[in-house]
């Protein structure tokens, strides 16, 4: 299904930019986001919604491709 294909690459990238944004908050004490956007941006808080939203639907992808993305040899 390409569909379920773009939604995971949109949401592989917004993980993988909530962890770098992440890190820079725990290594130098710069939230990216809110340099970008502004302190208590709208636009930043959607952003935020959004990663968080990827991040959960990777979990479930990965759970419940655990169970039937499996392949099996017969």
């Amino acid at each position: 299904m390409p569909y379920l294909s773009v939604v995971r690459t949109i949401s592989l990238s917004l993980s993988i930019l909530a962890a770098l944004n992440w890190g820079l908050v725990g290594v130098a004490n710069f939230d990216l986001v809110t340099y970008v956007l502004g302190v208590g941006s709208p636009l930043g808080r959607c952003i935020y919604l959004l990663m968080g939203c990827a991040g959960f639907l990777l979990a479930v992808d990965a759970f419940y491709c655990k169970s039937s993305c499996t392949k099996t040899n017969s």
